[in-house]
């Protein structure tokens, strides 16, 4: 009897182990499509422009989570020359090909405006 419920146990312990493999497997896959897609963005000369206190400029960084790392950001409070010759004066502000895309945009609005492809 004691042997059955021993066998049990262990199996169960093996299941929830790998379960747990499983989900980091599951969001470790998800991650590393937001890191591509951002480093793909990066790679294609895609910037975004916003500043600190703006909480959309925060809404958009958190979309890309810790992949946002890899997305070219100016911060125009500390580049007001740069972002003045582009014009920029709303935010946040996506450049693709020196064109502005005002507004927080979706990956797939992202992906539109640019060679990058996200897979969700």
């Amino acid at each position: 009897m004691e042997n059955v419920i021993l066998k049990r146990g262990l199996f169960i312990l093996a299941i929830l182990f790998l379960l747990i493999i499983l989900v980091f497997w599951y969001k470790n896959k998800d991650f590393n499509a937001v890191d591509k897609f951002a480093r793909c963005l990066t790679e294609n000369n895609v910037v975004m422009y916003g500043v600190d206190y703006c909480q959309s400029c925060q809404n958009q960084k958190q979309m890309f989570g810790d992949s946002f790392k890899y997305i070219k950001y100016i911060n125009c409070d500390f580049n007001r020359a740069i972002c003045q010759d582009l014009g920029v004066s709303v935010y946040p502000v996506w450049m693709f090909e020196n064109k502005p895309f005002p507004g927080v945009k979706s990956f797939q609005q992202l992906s539109d405006l640019s060679v990058c492809s996200i897979k969700e």
